[in-house]
């Protein structure tokens, strides 16, 4: 695939998703690179010690009490088997607490209805995305290029 975005173009594009003000937990690891595209006075992940881990932990409560919930993940595996899927095979931290799925290849809406495509990168097609996800997909109402600065 010749237009994946890398972690910091996916991290750089879900910046933009979040509002002016917002409270924001970010997960371990590929998250926190979204700390990295937001205005400085929006970002404060961490406890300030030196060469201390950032805090983590209240999955389950943002789970259940946000406002919005996104995930971010490699669109496949390193073996290239789907990461998103109809059922999940681990334990969840929370039932359809999910909102939206932000990929190297697409941001993808949760609906009632399904999973909805936002947004593709260039040089791949809905059917393309389909072969590449283990749950069906629909275009979302003005589907567009999903496309990041370099990074």
């Amino acid at each position: 695939m010749k237009h994946r975005l890398t972690r910091n173009q996916v991290a750089w594009r879900i910046a933009q998703d979040i509002p002016d003000g917002a409270v924001v937990n970010l997960g371990i690891g590929q998250p926190v690179l979204v700390a990295n595209f937001v205005p400085a006075e929006l970002a404060n992940w961490s406890t300030g010690a030196a060469g201390a881990v950032p805090g983590v932990g209240g999955a389950m409560d943002l789970a259940i009490g946000a406002k919005a919930v996104y995930a971010m993940t490699d669109h496949v595996t390193r073996r290239g088997e789907p990461k998103i899927v109809e059922r999940a095979t681990y334990p969840l931290t929370g039932r359809a607490a999910v909102d939206r799925i932000y990929t190297d290849l697409a941001v993808i809406e949760v609906t009632a209805q399904g999973l909805a495509v936002r947004e593709i990168v260039p040089g791949l097609d809905l059917a393309g995305l389909q072969a590449l996800t283990g749950a069906p997909l629909a275009a979302a109402s003005g589907l567009r290029p999903l496309e990041a600065p370099a990074l």
